[in-house]
């Protein structure tokens, strides 16, 4: 009854005389992480009464006694009232000082999600609305509270206002956002259209397979409100990883300094600049989307069934088998994928399958195509063993269009003769045994996998179904020291990436790689079929799975 209250009983009570601190104002979605590397979007949180939001800096230091009052809501209330923090700075000992007490300070490295709630000082209290994205002010102890709130919550809010207010000078006005200090408007050429060309247009182009293409200036002109929402809510680029892009080949990842580059320039008016004087826009040099063999001709060419694909609708996934018909084992050493119509094909991925097994038992990968991951050479000294036992099974996912089509998938093998030095192989870290309650928001879970003998870890990548909310992958070493390899923390079931590392990471006999994530089943997840039943593990996207692929290279023996 107070969820159903939310939206209308904050509307309703801030137009009142005495009731609120402020008029209510719309901020809009946005998604940010927070100093652990956990994520944090505003939609994410409709199944709650409201979020309070608490905005930092690090000039304005709060007493102990508001630190705890925050503290204290924040524990008390978190399952109906979450409490979060934001600041525009870096990771300091005062920010840590608040997410110690399991406070999540939100990391605003941009500095437009502070700016959009319209403050001038810090060391204020906003109350948020995750349903229509309204933000309302708490500005007096004194002030009569919404009335989502019971009167123990509103005692102890007025508590912690008291305590803020006490402790935050009234002139501790908000330092300038770091896109504020940034001067001047970027340039169309010379700025903008190299950003987009790198991050953005392997899949926004000409018979690529994101729904439109980058293909000048007048097409970024009319999509500039979506991109910049898309930033803002860190849907685009997808599968973004917390920490160290840098470590890994063919990332998706946009920087801060790029994302505010793209932003200046949109909030300036998407300016076309050079153009007009004449200078080619450089997006014309885009090449579509051109069939043929990138790695020239394989070994060996596999081809899967003819699918049709409709105009409209959702499509399940499709599972195809092929017989592959080797008479002796061979040494895979690069594989590429050459698409009927990649506009259509959001990933697929290949697996062998030993002829004793049927189904999905006993499936190993080999292969996956992503948009602009359709081609591995794997570095020198290892390759993948393909037995002449084995079939391949390809499960491939498509999504309509708005045009009725059709595709055939091949798969393209490069072999070496010999064999290599070291062996390819896809250890996995599987918990079957989850069990998510209906409606949970934070289901954790775990699994492991030990490596027996000196190994080198090259590629990580997270399987969960729609649920799927975060993974990490940990090493722990055998003299009891660890490290973090990767984390996932907005896995998207949709966009199922795999992080290749640039320098392979040693890993002696006797590590466990241990993945930990995170399951969301609650009415808040926008991508879950249905919260109000258990899951369980299971083949279907509607059930689940919790498995940690890798990419391990060791010795021949």
């Amino acid at each position: 009854m107070l969820k159903a209250l939310n939206i209308s009983a904050i509307l309703f009570a801030c137009l009142l005389p005495g009731l609120c601190g402020a008029q209510s104002y719309r901020i809009g979605d946005f998604a940010l992480l927070d100093s652990t590397g956990e994520y944090h979007q505003l939609s994410r949180y409709k199944d709650m009464n409201a979020v309070l939001l608490y905005v930092h800096q690090d000039s304005c230091e709060l007493s102990d006694q508001a630190v705890a009052h925050l503290a204290s809501f924040g524990s008390s209330f978190r399952t109906s009232s979450p409490l979060l923090a934001i600041t525009a700075g870096p990771v300091s000992r005062f920010t840590q000082r608040l997410s110690g007490r399991n406070i999540p300070v939100m990391l605003d490295e941009t500095g437009y999600i502070t700016q959009s709630l319209s403050l001038s000082r810090a060391g204020s209290l906003l109350l948020l609305d995750p349903n229509s994205y309204e933000a309302t002010l708490l500005s007096s102890p004194d002030d009569e509270l919404p009335p989502i709130f019971n009167s123990a919550q509103s005692s102890q809010l007025a508590a912690t206002l008291g305590a803020i207010n006490a402790s935050v000078d009234e002139a501790c006005r908000l330092d300038p956002l770091p896109f504020q200090q940034r001067p001047g408007t970027p340039t169309y050429v010379d700025d903008v259209a190299p950003i987009l060309t790198e991050r953005c247009a392997n899949c926004h182009r000409e018979g690529g397979s994101a729904p439109w293409a980058m293909t000048e200036h007048r097409m970024i002109q009319g999509w500039a409100p979506m991109i910049r929402e898309v930033l803002l809510t860190k849907r685009m680029p997808p599968s973004q990883i917390d920490a160290d892009p840098a470590r890994f080949n063919g990332l998706n990842h946009i920087t801060t300094t790029e994302m505010i580059t793209l932003i200046n320039w949109i909030d300036a008016g998407v300016p076309s600049g050079e153009l007009t004087q004449g200078d080619g826009d450089p997006l014309n040099s885009i090449e579509p989307y051109i069939g043929g063999w990138q790695l020239g001709v394989p070994d060996e060419i596999f081809t899967f069934a003819e699918q049709s694909i409709p105009a409209t609708g959702v499509m399940d996934y499709i599972w195809l088998t092929l017989e592959t018909g080797l008479t002796e084992d061979k040494w895979i050493k690069g594989y590429e994928f050459e698409l009927g119509d990649p506009a259509v094909v959001h990933h697929a991925r290949v697996f062998v399958q030993d002829k004793s097994f049927d189904g999905e038992r006993g499936l190993v990968d080999i292969a996956a195509y992503a948009p602009s991951k359709s081609t591995i050479f794997y570095p020198e000294g290892i390759a993948q063993r393909f037995s002449s036992n084995d079939r391949l099974v390809m499960q491939i996912h498509y999504t309509t269009n708005g045009r009725a089509t059709r595709d055939q998938t091949r798969l393209g093998m490069h072999y070496i003769d010999v064999a290599p030095e070291k062996t390819l192989t896809n250890p996995l870290a599987v918990n079957e045994g989850i069990m998510i309650p209906a409606g949970e928001r934070s289901y954790a879970t775990t699994a492991s996998v030990v490596m027996n003998a000196d190994s080198y870890l090259y590629a990580m990548s997270p399987h969960m179904h729609y649920r799927g909310k975060s993974m990490k992958y940990t090493a722990v070493y055998p003299n009891g020291s660890s490290e973090k390899l990767l984390s996932v923390p907005n896995y998207q079931f949709q966009w199922q990436m795999n992080y290749w590392l640039k320098e392979p990471k040693f890993l002696p006999a006797g590590t466990t790689i241990v993945a930990d994530g995170v399951f969301d089943n609650s009415s808040a997840n926008p991508f879950n079929p249905n919260s109000d039943i258990d899951v369980s593990w299971g083949e279907q996207s509607w059930e689940e799975m919790f498995i940690g692929w890798m990419a391990i290279a060791v010795d021949n023996q």
